[in-house]
């Protein structure tokens, strides 16, 4: 009775392992298109180990393919078929995507990021880059851009940029403006930016947007974030005005937030001219696991360098002109590195930064000469070129979006 027992034990538990072995092996799937010379080829030069899985992604379907090798005896020189078993594992987590544009500051040289878009517009075949932008980050009239872009009315932007800009920045030839006063009016430059914005607030853009500017009343560099409780709001020209009001050509803007509380604001390039570190942390922060994509637009850059001679025993005259472009171009280049690193560290952030060499010199940034404003459009379209820049960040950024229309 004894020994019977045993023996029923004994096959129950050969039964259990040879059911085990069996769940093990998922149904077999031939590998077609191969012939069976190919197939001992490749046993021969990728053995794989019976009791190793291989993972790999599968061309036809978005699952994960756990690839085993047949248990049973198969040699080289076997006529029977070699083959790799297929089973799908757990589907592959789709991970979002998140398209930042951040926009630099440079007045009336923000006609090269203005063309960059319609550009990417042109070649994506779609009426406006809108919809396919998450988040939104803009300093003077970069934030302009931004909120065209927003809006839909970018195209508009464009084809009356030379107009706008010869509005904005006109001045008598004999005004002694600039030296004891501000070089340009707040009033037409209002009445320009409200041509675009009408009287909505800036939440009612409906989108992430994110705007710096100094705070004179309190001494604050700002960073006005639409996502945000915390943040007041405020009318969307209101906020344009305040971070393109720069000091020497416009006085200081003074508005109004929802809350009632007055600020008196000046142009956001004080501090952040290049916004884009701010809002890498704050899409990092908003949107933790999350791809990120961030296309960075420039206004254009100059050669910075120069003999020591040129700088030696000079004053405040000379000084008084340069030391603001200067302070401004360090702290671009500056937040540049910082971002290039974090695209470095963070495996699911990607940068680029669409810039334009100046080689004719420093153009000002209250240009208002068409023909300037011209061969700013010319080069522009010269640094895109038949196959793109160098490194191609023309390409990524519309290889980018082209993704996210496809989703």
């Amino acid at each position: 009775m004894k020994n019977s027992k045993k023996t029923i034990f004994r096959f129950f538990i050969s039964l259990l392992f040879v059911f085990s072995c069996s769940a093990m092996r998922p149904p077999i799937v031939l590998k077609t298109g191969e012939s069976s010379q190919q197939q001992r080829l490749c046993l021969q030069t990728k053995p794989i180990m019976p009791d190793v899985p291989q993972i790999s992604r599968s061309s036809s379907s978005d699952t994960l393919l756990v690839r085993t090798a047949q248990p049973a005896q198969i040699t080289a020189q076997s006529s029977a078929p070699i083959f790799w078993v297929e089973r799908p594992l757990l589907p592959i987590y789709h991970q979002e995507t998140k398209i930042i544009f951040s926009i630099d500051g440079g007045g009336s040289r923000g006609i090269i990021p203005l063309f960059y878009t319609m550009e990417l517009m042109k070649r994506l075949r779609i009426p406006s880059l809108g919809p396919l932008v998450d988040m939104f980050a803009g300093t003077s009239v970069g934030a302009l851009i931004c909120a065209g872009i927003a809006l839909g009315q970018e195209a508009s932007m464009f084809e009356n940029f030379h107009s706008l800009v010869e509005r904005t920045f006109s001045k008598s030839k004999l005004s002694m403006k600039g030296v004891c006063k501000p070089l340009y009016k707040n009033s037409e430059k209002l009445k320009v930016i409200k041509e675009f914005t009408g009287e909505r607030s800036a939440r009612e853009l409906g989108v992430d947007f994110i705007v710096p500017f100094f705070c004179y009343n309190t001494g604050e560099a700002m960073y006005y974030k639409s996502f945000s409780p915390s943040s007041e709001d405020f009318k969307l020209a209101d906020l344009l005005m305040m971070t393109s009001s720069a000091p020497t050509f416009f006085n200081p803007y003074f508005c109004f937030s929802s809350d009632l509380k007055k600020y008196e604001g000046g142009d956001g390039g004080i501090f952040a001219n290049h916004p884009g570190e701010e809002a890498y942390h704050l899409a990092r922060s908003r949107y933790p696991f999350a791809k990120l994509v961030m296309i960075s637009f420039g206004t254009g850059t100059c050669d910075k360098s120069a003999e020591f001679k040129y700088y030696e025993n000079r004053g405040l005259i000379f000084w008084a002109e340069r030391l603001p472009h200067l302070f401004i171009a360090a702290a671009t280049d500056n937040t540049e590195r910082s971002l290039v690193n974090l695209s470095q560290k963070d495996s699911n952030f990607h940068y680029h930064r669409i810039q334009l060499p100046l080689r004719s010199g420093n153009m000002s940034l209250d240009e208002n000469s068409p023909e300037k404003l011209d061969l700013l459009i010319s080069a522009a379209m010269a640094n895109i070129g038949p196959t793109g820049f160098a490194y191609n960040p023309f390409s990524s950024a519309l290889s980018a979006l082209q993704q996210k229309m496809q989703g």
